[in-house]
């Protein structure tokens, strides 16, 4: 609790590190907001890497996504939860985040809900 805020936001956030690539990285790991990579091979500098964003594991359409922080991008996942991206040299760190309204909890205005897909772009 903070005496005197006159706004609440509660943030969660999720966290996905690829270090070997194979079918496996396509397939939700149940997060809350995750960003599901449409491949199994691991991306090259200049590859489209295609991904797909899930929140509670339904497509998350509209939700902004790019390179290090989703706030500065124009980019938005599509009506299916997908994008396609440009894998730059060396470490990409993909963020996606939205906000929704909260009704009913006089604590919390704001969910802040974002999630991270950080791989090493092979050589």
């Amino acid at each position: 609790e903070n005496p005197g805020a006159v706004l609440g936001t509660h943030s969660l956030k999720f966290h996905k590190y690829v270090t070997s690539w194979s079918s496996v990285v396509q397939k939700p790991i149940r997060q809350t907001v995750e960003v599901v990579p449409l491949r199994d091979v691991a991306p090259a500098v200049g590859d489209q890497l295609k991904v797909q964003v899930l929140y509670e594991g339904n497509p998350a359409a509209g939700w902004r996504i790019g390179f290090d922080d989703y706030e500065d991008s124009k980019l938005s996942t599509d009506t299916a939860g997908r994008a396609i991206l440009t894998v730059r040299p060396g470490h990409n760190f993909i963020s996606v985040g939205n906000r929704f309204a909260v009704q009913g909890d006089p604590r919390v205005d704001i969910l802040s809900v974002s999630a991270n897909l950080v791989f090493d772009a092979a050589k």
